[in-house]
């Protein structure tokens, strides 16, 4: 797998995992939460909203797709690189995706810190095996 197939399959896992987590938010405005107490009728009624909830059924399908792709590129490349550039871009993602569909707050040192991030992730997957080392 090149380099350019890699970057771009975790960018579409990256997407598929900020699209699971943005919809999951979606649908949770619409469940009231504030007064739930755990038993099991309020759970099983809890079920029921949550399965009747497209925004979740939603969410939960592209949470699907992103186990599906994630497996699929951690076959064929290294986990110590796959795994923080997946959490960190959708840390990043979420992020700009949250203050721009929810009106949330990005923070001057939040932009800061998403602007470090992406320079780690850029270092991290484009990083060169030290000489007498294979990649």
């Amino acid at each position: 797998m090149s380099i350019i197939a890699k970057f771009l399959s975790v960018l579409i896992l990256i997407s598929f995992s900020t699209s699971g987590q943005v919809l999951q938010k979606r649908g949770v405005l619409n469940l009231d939460l504030t007064d739930f107490e755990f038993s099991l009728s309020n759970t099983f009624f809890l079920f029921l909203r949550i399965i009747s909830n497209y925004w979740l059924v939603a969410g939960l399908f592209f949470m699907v797709l992103t186990f599906l792709l994630y497996l699929l590129i951690l076959s064929r490349t290294q986990l110590n690189i796959v795994y923080p550039v997946m959490i960190s871009g959708t840390i990043i993602f979420v992020a700009i995706a949250s203050s721009f569909i929810f009106k949330e707050n990005l923070s001057l040192p939040q932009v800061f810190g998403i602007v470090v991030v992406i320079s780690g992730i850029f270092l991290m997957f484009f990083k060169r095996p030290a000489p007498g080392l294979k990649n």
